[in-house]
């Protein structure tokens, strides 16, 4: 091991197994630097990594970096709450021995240990330490609803726990009474049952050079808003990627600090009020650009401070005229206490701003309109068609008969449920193929068939990668707005050996349309590695499942419809006319798409064949004219050519471009280059040859990802012939995506 690994061996005892910080099994929360994968950086409040296992003694493996006060880590070990103190500088290793049975009577354990105090100090986590015969269990999953905040100490909770002092000016302190697991933000999150991320720091204002963080240079909340890292100064400014989490609802609690140096509301009317007001208004914009289709809440705390910055925001949030814009103000509002919030004062804090949020109604969370359209349509008994579109598991990859996969079992749900309505069943499954492939052949495949209702399946196809956000939501975005304005259900699988998936990045889409999923991998994964389900007995190859693993993930998703059911008949029953009309214009309302959060280049992807584009020039290429009887006969009005030299070009309007061709398990195979407008020195090999033994493969391969919309020339030349090759290489279309239309 190299770099960061060797601190952990440093620590390690004979005996010990090493769970290294970017461990599948550990959960993360928080805003982290990732940039070497093998620490994991802290510098925000509440960020904080989870464990379950089992065990006698656990230890974990840190790197401290003080900037003031006494630094401390929080841990709750099996729901007790400690804190560790922390070495000024350099590298150390806590420790706990565990007790009792655990959290399950059944001695499994779970440790949380996260960061109580703001950028104070900065900490690399590299991992633990476990005994060699621990096992390392999967955590419950993290909730759908996402919450953001952006605040100075009252947000990061600072001397929370000098509870001695309630209403009272702060003790003298070293940063021992710090605690952010007291602080309203976090309360707030854990009473709406959300995840949270805490962009908190002591002392900081709005502006940059005001509030009392970093004097003397003050760095303000407009400069610290999108940055991973950004203390001390001397440290480069490293940003945050906002696409990797997408809150629902973000909360702004800025103001307290920003009368420092100068209180720019001592005259509310005048030029320096003004001023501030701007920047305030300018750094709202910036989130709102980040964060297009949240919910965003003003606030000032209970801390005492002058009416006027209330007033202020007040006129900011109205001057906005963005009705996702809110300003609340507590019932005792800048007046309850002289010094920070204790627990209880920030309890009352979160009881008030969670009320108010769930007051914003359950839509914020997620939008099930369209889904309960589909039901109550589904009641009436009118024709709807349902479809499904994904990978192989939609397919059916290992079911021993169409009929038995997850697919068609939650269309046969459909029929049991609403047994007056008449139901349509649409697969669109294809193995070993991703959202990038489906949202250039959503439309022909499964769009013109009108579809009332679409599961999508992609978890396990797409990777961990920004070109798969950007694709699914491209997909996500084409089935939202297409024709007949159907209801989607996101569907979310894993790898079943090591738990990985690309689920996050697609649950993130999923919280910028308020989509409901299923995470049937969630379900699933944790009694794999439990022990209580053995893998074979649902999987013979650690993805697709067998009969038992098909019906497993449909009884998932009809006890998530089940559950829908119940919401839309019996908490909102729609029985006369009038509700029926009502429920009509509420569907409709929601015809309109949010923005996007990627570059949103795939919405209007395409896929050319010999039947839609003719090749600008052509030598040695023939066409495939075999009709094509099956969605999954993938083969099919493409161009093959066999000989050396064989060369076919075309001629595209795109931003993106793809090719897509087979690799076969024939070997030997044949081997071609791509040439994007006769760049020669970057051509991209396709190489025919397929190392994996369970068939032939539609290989999509990415050319070229650019961010303005151009005609370019694609050149496909052969240039290995296998004399003894037993198929032809075989192009089978080319995916465009950005094109003008």
């Amino acid at each position: 091991m190299t770099g960061q690994s060797s601190v952990l061996l440093q620590y390690r005892k004979e005996g010990e197994r090493i769970v290294p910080a970017a461990h599948s099994l550990l959960q993360y929360e928080g805003r982290i630097d990732w940039t070497d994968p093998e620490q994991a950086v802290w510098v925000f409040p509440a960020t904080y990594v989870r464990i379950r296992f089992t065990g006698a003694v656990i230890r974990a493996v840190v790197t401290n970096r003080r900037m003031y006060w006494d630094n401390y880590l929080g841990y709750f070990l099996d729901g007790e709450e400690g804190k560790c103190p922390l070495k000024p500088e350099g590298s150390e290793c806590l420790s706990w021995e565990t007790r009792g049975d655990g959290i399950d009577g059944k001695g499994v354990h779970e440790l949380v240990l996260f960061k109580r105090q703001d950028a104070c100090h900065t900490v690399c986590f590299h991992g633990f330490l476990l005994e060699e015969t621990s096992k390392i269990l999967c955590c419950d999953p993290l909730p759908e609803r996402c919450i953001e905040v952006y605040g100075d100490s009252v947000s990061a909770g600072e001397v929370s726990e000098a509870v001695a002092f309630c209403g009272q000016p702060d003790p003298e302190h070293n940063g021992e009474y710090s605690n952010s697991y007291y602080s309203y933000a976090w309360m707030t999150a854990r009473l709406l049952g959300a995840r949270l991320h805490d962009i908190a720091q002591g002392g900081i204002a709005t502006m940059n050079g005001t509030g009392w963080f970093d004097e003397p240079n003050r760095i303000g909340m407009e400069s610290v808003y999108d940055a991973i890292r950004y203390y001390p100064p001397s440290d480069a400014y490293a940003k945050w990627n906002f696409r990797a989490y997408v809150p629902q609802v973000v909360i702004v609690a800025l103001g307290q600090n920003d009368s420092h140096p100068d209180d720019f509301f001592e005259n509310p009317t005048g030029e320096a009020a003004k001023r501030w007001c701007e920047h305030y208004k300018a750094l709202l914009g910036k989130i709102r650009a980040k964060r297009p289709n949240a919910h965003i809440i003003c606030i000032t705390t209970l801390l005492e401070h002058g009416k006027a910055w209330d007033e202020g925001i007040d006129r900011v949030v109205k001057s906005m005229g963005d009705d996702k814009i809110h300003h609340y103000m507590f019932a005792r509002n800048g007046s309850a206490t002289k010094g920070h919030l204790r627990i209880p004062e920030a309890e009352e804090m979160a009881k008030e701003l969670a009320a108010y949020i769930k007051g914003l109604g359950e839509n914020i969370w997620q939008d099930t309109t369209r889904l309960h359209n589909v039901m109550r349509r589904a009641k009436r008994g009118e024709k709807l068609t349902i479809g499904f579109l994904g990978g192989s598991i939609t397919q059916g990859c290992l079911a021993s008969m169409p009929k038995r996969c997850y697919a068609y079992r939650t269309f046969e749900w459909w029929k049991r449920r609403f047994p007056k309505a008449e139901f349509t069943y649409i697969n669109a499954g294809i193995g070993a193929t991703d959202s990038h492939f489906a949202s250039a052949r959503v439309q022909e495949d499964l769009l013109e068939k009108k579809p009332d209702l679409v599961f999508v399946e992609f978890s396990v196809n797409d990777r961990y990668e920004e070109h798969f956000a950007e694709t699914y939501e491209g997909l996500v975005r084409r089935i939202l707005d297409s024709a007949t304005k159907p209801a989607v259900v996101l569907l979310y699988n894993r790898y079943y050996e090591n738990g990985s998936s690309a689920q996050e990045i697609h649950r993130n889409i999923a919280r910028n349309y308020l989509l409901p999923g299923v995470g049937l991998g969630d379900r699933l994964y944790p009694e794999i590695v439990s022990g209580k389900l053995e893998q074979e007995c649902i999987t013979p190859d650690g993805l697709h499942p067998n009969d038992e693993g098909h019906e497993r993930l449909a009884g998932y998703i009809c006890e998530f419809l089940e559950s829908e059911v119940r919401k839309c008949f019996e908490l909102s029953p729609y029985e006369s006319s009038d509700d029926q009309e009502m429920a009509k214009k509420r569907a409709a309302s929601t015809t309109k798409l949010p923005a996007p959060v990627t570059d949103n280049r795939y919405e209007n992807a395409k896929r050319f064949r010999n039947r839609n584009i003719e090749p600008e020039s052509i030598s040695g290429f023939e066409r495939d004219d075999t009709p094509q009887e099956q969605i999954a006969d993938i083969f099919r009005y493409g161009w093959t050519a066999v000989h050396e030299g064989a060369q076919i070009t075309f001629r595209v309007k795109a931003s993106c471009i793809a090719l897509q061709f087979r690799r076969t398990v024939h070997h030997p195979a044949h081997k071609a280059l791509a040439i994007v407008d006769g760049n020669e020195d970057g051509a991209i090999l396709l190489d025919g040859d397929f190392d994996e033994d369970w068939g032939d493969c539609l290989y999509l391969q990415n050319l070229c990802e650019e961010s303005e919309t151009s005609e370019h020339t694609v050149t496909v030349r052969l240039i290995k012939e296998e004399k003894d090759a037993p198929l032809p290489f075989y192009l089978v279309s080319i995916l465009t995506a950005g094109t003008a239309d």
